[in-house]
């Protein structure tokens, strides 16, 4: 840990000389802890010693989105910096050369977001989770096959067979599923239908 403290001081010292910034990259470990700290890969060190950790993980309403939170900051407190969501897609730009389309990737911004506690994005996609939100996509699907539900009916079913709200949502968002208001019943009721 002081050896790596250490490195990033001198680090710090060149940003300082240069006037700019550095960006240091990491991974989770395997660890089961729930600190998200204690996970970056590697020594204690880089989180100790650095001015923020930025962290990235799954949505935890959203497999397919993606959550960037602030971690850790001394120079402004975690709380006041909203949370960044966002997708990567797929799509194609011109080759300079001929014209031809080579395939790559793009980051698709989809707002900020409050709320979310950095540690969270540990304790989603677990393999507990996937299960649920599998099982709970083929109980919407057939719960949503005979035709649109409120939602208030579905989610007071949903607790009744043991799914969390968070893979209903997951389900619901696999299966398309589409919610309108019900504008004919009075306090027009939101219903969930499947795409036809």
């Amino acid at each position: 840990k002081a050896e790596v403290q250490a490195a990033i001081g001198r680090l710090a010292a060149l940003t300082q000389q240069l006037r700019c910034g550095a960006l240091g990259l990491a991974h989770f470990n395997k660890a089961g802890l729930s600190d998200l700290l204690v996970r970056i890969n590697g020594s204690r060190g880089f989180s100790t010693a650095v001015r923020s950790v930025l962290a990235v993980g799954a949505h935890p309403d959203d497999e397919n989105d993606r959550l960037c939170v602030l971690a850790k900051a001394n120079m402004t407190s975690k709380t006041d910096v909203p949370a960044i969501r966002f997708r990567i897609e797929g799509t194609t730009i011109p080759n300079p050369a001929d014209g031809t389309l080579i395939p790559t990737a793009r980051v698709v911004l989809l707002g900020e977001e409050t709320g979310h506690h950095p540690d969270s994005l540990l304790q989603i996609n677990t393999e507990e989770d996937r299960t649920m939100a599998d099982e709970a996509t083929e109980w919407l699907a057939a719960i949503l096959a005979d035709g649109p539900q409120t939602k208030a009916d579905i989610t007071k079913l949903a607790r009744h067979e043991g799914f969390t709200d968070k893979a209903l949502r997951i389900a619901r968002e696999r299966l398309g599923a589409i919610a309108e208001r019900d504008h004919n019943v009075q306090g027009r009721p939101s219903q969930w239908r499947l795409p036809i």
